[in-house]
């Protein structure tokens, strides 16, 4: 969850040439991760859905990438590499 402050600037922000923005949902309970553009995710907003469902992620309409999570019980996401989101779904 992203607060109406993160998403408007971040959005406002991903109109500038160049740049990304980038937002990294991370379901708990399966201990999975993923990377989604702003972008698409206000499409998803603007066609009236409120939520991503992990369970019906075969149904997700927009890109994703997913990432690693960190097999601890403290710390889930401890990303430092590169990443490509390429616009499939991996």
């Amino acid at each position: 969850m992203i607060t109406d402050y993160q998403y408007e600037n971040l959005f406002k922000k991903s109109k500038i040439a160049h740049v990304y923005g980038l937002v990294i949902v991370l379901f708990v309970t399966y201990k999975r991760a993923f990377i989604l553009d702003i972008r698409d995710i206000d499409k998803l907003k603007q066609s009236g859905r409120k939520s991503i469902n992990i369970t019906k992620i075969d149904k997700w309409t927009i890109p994703y990438k997913e990432i690693q999570t960190v097999p601890s019980r403290k710390e889930l996401l401890d990303y430092t590499g590169d990443f490509d989101l390429g616009g499939t779904n991996t």
